[in-house]
């Protein structure tokens, strides 16, 4: 992700039926910012990761294959 300043984000894991897997804030400074997120021990298919800055919520898809 590329942040405009250093913020605090909440991010949320969530299976393909919405249920939450894993959160927690991420304290990111401005620029490009990159965490792995280890899906080990998961079922492989389609996960949706959001991230919250306090006003928006994105949404990005992921795939465990």
């Amino acid at each position: 992700i590329e942040s405009p300043r250093a913020m605090a984000l909440e991010v949320r894991l969530l299976n393909n039926r919405g249920a939450q897997l894993l959160a927690g804030i991420l304290q990111v400074s401005e620029g490009l910012y990159q965490q792995e997120i280890n899906l080990l021990g998961y079922e492989k298919g389609t996960y949706t990761l959001q991230i919250l800055d306090g006003a928006d919520v994105t949404n990005l898809e992921l795939k465990y294959e």
